[in-house]
């Protein structure tokens, strides 16, 4: 029995043991898998805190190199030479930022000295969306591993968080003027049609919950919980297009030209009318504001200061000598001022005998095509048969006639052998002049009518008005033989008088002295002779003439007649494919407003005189005037239908949106329509080498640096009354608050207190972002009225609307005889509807605006792209600011590249007429939402655990955050303060 209990002791003994060892081992096990776990935990612990730490460096850097004003930034891809499609760039997504103070670069991405070229040595993947991006990694300091940063610029992409708030503008604002305010600029991107294009269908913007969730989303992903959206799809597209699309994104209204802020023009319609240059230069003390002047004030306010549909013309009284002007005389396109000379016979009377007399005069007549070129209807009907001014004093017309600094006249007696010189040079009573036109109508809008001298200012029943000029010095007889030799005006030795001029002035105002908008000088008028034939018994023939001779049907029919006509050089050829020449290059080339015309008859075709065609002085016996079918040619018919329409300037009707507004204005020197047009050739367009240096390329003469420099906020004339919550008819302004609560928002520094949603960097090299950009949302309700300004009963569908006539695009888009212009819906037919010669009116003339396909919006984003590419290849740099762009010509080449554009159907469209698409046009719809640099960026940060024994990868970690550049400046050298807005860690199935 002992051994049999002696042998259960030795199994229980073993038993225990063994538990005791299993016990062993797992208490072993268990504490291997927590100090595993708690390595694990340090690991992941030391990976996050070496994101966070690369985070740190990485807003150092950001805030260091981006934070002063005059910094642009752009992704390493711009540096590719679209060219050479070699792709030379290892790293495209990089972000760099360069310094336009001492033009360097910074690669705004971990690690020293990195180059956008190189792949890096040592770096790690991080992905947006199927961007695939090679991120330097550092060495973390008192840490064992490494870190690594890439900052995203989301001022490159576009925004896809903006909904329609034009219907939510309460600030002076009717259904009509919101509808204005929405053409004004691109305001609304259509996100709807351009998600269905990319094969989305299920997209409804117009729900109101989608409007919602546009509002409200602050990330890209977040689009994926629109109801109305395919999750799965939507998923698809936004991996396809994370880097060009972006959920919101906002820009302080920096000036990288200058450095600070952008000046507020808005602030213009608060001060009186009344202010004086003085007033406005210590107002507005940017560089440059010696080009905005009293006249930009005027436009600046005219909308409020002009509510009737009917305007008076107006013409400021330093008109002559503005280097901006603003007025609304009419135009006078054609002008024909037929002249004879004779000595006058009296009658017999009361028993005396009358015969021919000493006296000489000088008989005239006058008409011409006057043309009311603006979008709204201009009042030349004053209802008065008028005298002259020099008869009548305090009668008016529409427009007075002066003609001055004629040569000297020798009037040669061959039967008396005697000679008069009269207009001797020095004389104190030259011959002077004066007659008129008057339209006895309204001129609609764009109205081309021909217009006559009132009849009361002619002699009775001769047409004509008799000016005594001079005495013969021996009393002629009815049958002598006469000649009249005219000298040349050049002979005169007098500097001031440069050559014959007509001097236009507007007489409608009720001035005592017409205000002169514009003149007309003729160089080298005179030497030609006129001979008189007293053998003939008509009276058309000898220079001593009864009293009833010289009348209108002699002037019109004699060869002894001169005087001064001249006309636009307008001609259109439809049939040339390739443009007409002549028509393009006079509205492309030269304003027919500048207030001097200088044509010099020796060399007819030089200077002015390429567009204004001058008959020679002894080239007046025709009976074909104002007969031509050129483009500014009126209808002698008179009646509505038969009147030709060229609206060619749109004055404002709603608030100034687009500093590209300011193109209504003539600005005296440049080519018409200067800002943002490269029409003519690069640079030129705008640019005026005012120093003499040769250099086009300097911004102070370029009227484009007003992009840079100014901005409409549209803020109220009580801004305290602006909600902040309530949309501007400048939609996408939103406020920003101080933590002080300093606030600008009632003066010309209200950027101070302002930010602008949803714009784009013109360095963008995303075709998707420019795209968006470039698409406008569809109008499916566009409603029109006739030239007449009748409404037409019916609303047109209209896609990528761009607006050269944003106040007045529907009025006039069909004509009195109910003709509807369908040029306008170029999606469908791209044919011009009329020609203009055999109908008039040509519909690109009219309709003020341009529709793209969806064909033609992504070929136009590519070529920008591509130019955007060319520039920074051929400067070294990207555009340093928006004059920078608009110089470029990378607008206008690339609406150039696609020919369909501007020749539809093989028919070109004139340039910078209405309906051609421009630069500028381009430039006046976005000009309120580019910037050349950006305020908003995520920072994506890495961090890693290493083994130190092993050097083996423990642990990763990434975040991101989003950083938004404010306007209050956090020191002089680290300029604006960055702020983070949003911040989150990043987890594997968001990568």
């Amino acid at each position: 029995m002992r051994r049999q209990a002696s042998g259960f002791a030795l199994i229980v003994a073993i038993s225990l043991m063994s538990f005791i060892i299993l016990m062993l081992l797992s208490l072993s096990t268990l504490v291997s898998v927590e100090l595993a776990t708690t390595q694990q935990s340090k690991a992941q612990l030391t990976a996050r805190e070496n994101a966070r730490f690369a985070l740190m460096v990485a807003l150092g850097e950001l805030q260091k190199h981006a934070g002063p004003d005059q910094r642009v930034t752009a992704r390493a891809e711009i540096l590719d030479n679209p060219d050479t499609n070699q792709n030379e760039i290892a790293n495209p997504h990089w972000l760099g930022v360069w310094n336009v103070e001492d033009d360097t670069r910074t690669m705004l991405v971990s690690g020293d000295n990195v180059d956008p070229t190189i792949v890096p040595s040592e770096s790690t993947i991080i992905t947006s969306g199927n961007v695939s991006v090679n991120v330097p990694l550092v060495e973390a300091p008192d840490l064992n591993g490494l870190y690594g940063y890439w900052i995203r610029d989301e001022g490159l992409k576009a925004s896809l968080g903006l909904s329609d708030k034009t219907d939510d503008i309460g600030l002076r604002s009717t259904p009509t003027q919101q509808d204005r305010y929405q053409r004004a600029a691109g305001q609304i991107f259509g996100f709807q049609d351009f998600i269905r294009e990319e094969g989305i269908s299920d997209f409804n913007q117009s729900e109101e919950n989608t409007v919602g969730y546009l509002d409200r989303i602050t990330q890209l992903h977040e689009l994926r919980l629109i109801p109305s959206l395919s999750e799965s799809t939507m998923n698809t597209w936004l991996q396809n297009n994370a880097e060009s699309f972006t959920s919101t994104n906002l820009f302080t209204l920096t000036n990288t030209l200058d450095g600070g802020l952008r000046q507020d023009l808005s602030h213009l319609k608060r001060l009186p009318a009344t202010t004086s240059q003085v007033e406005l230069d210590a107002t507005y003390d940017n560089p440059q504001w010696d080009m905005l002047t009293e006249r930009l004030h005027d436009f600046i306010r005219f909308n409020q200061d002009n509510t009737a549909d009917v305007l008076t013309p107006n013409v400021d009284e330093d008109h002559m000598d503005d280097p901006i002007i603003f007025s609304t005389a009419p135009y006078v396109s054609e002008l024909a001022i037929v002249c004879g000379l004779g000595a006058r016979s009296l009658p017999n009377s009361g028993g005396v005998a009358g015969g021919p007399t000493r006296d000489i005069y000088l008989y005239f007549y006058i008409f011409g095509d006057v043309l009311s070129p603006y979008t709204r209807n201009l009042n030349l009907d004053n209802g008065k048969d008028i005298l002259p001014t020099s008869i009548d004093p305090t009668a008016k017309s529409d427009i007075s006639i002066v003609v001055s600094n004629f040569p000297e006249i020798r009037l040669i007696n061959s039967t008396k052998r005697s000679t008069t010189t009269i207009n001797e040079v020095g004389t104190t009573d030259p011959i002077v002049i004066e007659g008129s036109l008057n339209s006895f109508y309204e001129h609609k809008a764009g109205y081309m009518r021909p217009c006559s001298q009132p009849s009361g200012s002619y002699e009775s029943g001769r047409g004509t008005i008799a000016y005594k000029i001079g005495e013969l010095r021996v009393t002629p007889e009815t049958w002598d033989v006469f000649k009249v030799r005219f000298g040349n005006v050049a002979d005169n030795p007098d500097p001031e008088v440069e050559g014959l001029t007509i001097s236009l002035r507007e007489s409608n105002t009720n001035d005592t002295t017409p205000r002169e908008f514009q003149r007309i000088v003729l160089r080298n008028w005179g030497d030609f002779e006129i001979e008189y034939d007293a053998s003939n018994s008509d009276n058309d023939t000898r220079f001593v003439r009864g009293i009833s001779a010289m009348d209108r049907s002699h002037l019109s029919s004699g060869n002894w007649t001169f005087g001064v006509h001249y006309r636009l050089d307008d001609e259109w050829n439809e049939t040339v494919a390739t443009g007409s020449e002549q028509l393009d290059e006079m509205l492309s080339e030269w304003d027919m407003r500048a207030p001097k015309i200088t044509v010099d008859l020796n060399n007819p075709e030089d200077g002015d005189g390429k567009y204004l065609d001058v008959f020679s002085p002894d080239d007046l016996e025709r009976l074909n005037f104002m007969t031509t079918t050129d483009v500014f040619q009126g209808a002698w018919t008179g009646n509505d239908t038969n009147n030709r329409l060229a609206r060619i300037y749109d004055l404002p009707k709603t608030e100034m949106i687009s500093i590209g507004a300011l193109n209504e204005l003539h600005f005296v020197g440049r080519k018409p329509k200067p800002l943002g047009n490269t029409v003519a050739g690069k640079d030129t367009a705008n640019l005026t080498d005012t120093n003499g240096d040769g250099d086009f390329n300097d911004p102070e003469e370029s009227l484009n640096n007003y992009f840079d420099r100014y901005f409409f906020s549209t803020l109220p004339n009580q801004p305290n009354s602006w909600s902040k919550d309530t949309p501007l008819p400048n939609t996408r302004i939103r406020h920003f608050e101080h933590f002080d609560g300093t606030s600008n928002l009632g003066n010309e520094d209200s950027a101070t207190n302002l930010m602008v949603e949803g714009g784009l960097n013109v360095n963008s090299t995303s075709d998707n972002a420019w795209r968006a950009l470039l698409s406008p949302a569809f109008i499916d309700d566009f409603s029109y009225t006739n030239d007449l300004g009748t409404t037409v009963a019916q609303t047109l569908n209209i896609e990528r609307p761009f607006f050269n006539y944003p106040f007045t695009s529907g009025e006039g888009l069909a004509d009195s005889r109910g003709r509807y212009y369908g040029y306008i819906s170029g999606n469908q037919d791209k044919a011009l509807g009329t020609n203009i010669k055999a109908d008039g009116t040509h519909e690109v003339f009219l309709q003020g605006f341009r529709e793209l396909s969806a064909t033609e919006t992504r070929e136009l984003a590519e070529e920008i792209v591509d130019g955007i590419q060319r520039y920074c290849v051929n400067e070294g740099h990207p555009f340093y600011s928006l004059t920078e762009f608009a110089n470029s010509g990378v607008l206008q080449d690339a609406i150039d590249a696609v020919p369909s554009i501007n020749s539809p159907d093989g028919k070109h469209i004139p340039k910078l007429s209405p309906g051609y698409l421009s630069a500028g046009s381009i430039m006046n719809m976005v000009s309120p939402y580019v910037f050349a640099r950006s305020d908003t960026f995520k920072i994506r940060s890495y961090g890693e655990t290493r083994n130190p024994i092993t050097d083996k990868i423990e642990a990763t970690a990434q975040c991101e955050i989003v950083v938004q550049r404010m306007p209050d400046v956090l020191s002089p050298t680290l300029g604006r303060r960055f702020e983070i807005v949003a911040f989150e860690w990043i987890n594997e199935s968001d990568i």
